[in-house]
């Protein structure tokens, strides 16, 4: 799960004093959440997961692993807000790494340095896909976090913005299922 010169970590910044103590207190509480080992997170990969509500706060607790989008937002909620327990619980070890080069950027600063401190030379998930297949599935659903400023840069208007985006979802959503091995082209899976 190492940054890699395409997904470099950002650089730390210096901290002192009350400002260090906080910041390292502050991933110390997401240190505490890790697995021991990846192999700990054993969470089926279909399905429906069912968050409980005191870790589902903003109102939707099911999350539909064949979806792309809501397993990401189900494994940026498990990351972010889980405790120890719900980790194996609620993530799967070959999902979280297949999902990691767009999930890093997704969570907070302090959850990618300590995940990837963590876990720094994680071995490839089993059936990981080529490089050009996920990168152009991560670009897809990077579309979906992209701000509508940055679509409009390009001179794109609101209906363009929203027609690129249920595009590139779709796409997403059908690159995903082929890269899990649900196609039955072998230029694909």
């Amino acid at each position: 799960m190492s940054s890699s010169p395409q997904y470099p970590a950002p650089a730390p910044r210096d901290f002192s004093g009350a400002d260090a103590e906080d910041l390292a207190l502050y991933r110390e509480t997401f240190r505490r959440r890790m697995p021991e080992s990846l192999e700990k997170l054993h969470r089926p990969t279909r399905g429906v997961v069912e968050l409980p509500l005191h870790r589902a706060w903003s109102g939707m607790t099911s999350y539909d692993l064949h979806k792309p989008r809501q397993r990401m937002g189900l494994y940026r909620i498990v990351l972010h807000d889980g405790l120890h327990d719900d980790l194996p619980r609620h993530l799967n070890r070959d999902l979280l790494l297949q999902m990691w080069p767009v999930l890093r950027t997704l969570v907070g600063r302090t959850v990618r340095t300590v995940w990837e401190d963590a876990f720094p030379s994680s071995p490839p998930a089993s059936g990981q896909p080529r490089d050009g297949h996920a990168e152009l599935h991560r670009r897809l659903l990077v579309t979906e976090w992209t701000d509508d400023e940055a679509f409009a840069a390009y001179g794109l208007d609101e209906t363009t913005i929203a027609a690129l985006r249920t595009w590139a979802v779709e796409w997403a959503d059908d690159l995903a299922a082929r890269l899990l091995g649900e196609s039955d082209d072998p230029d694909i899976g």
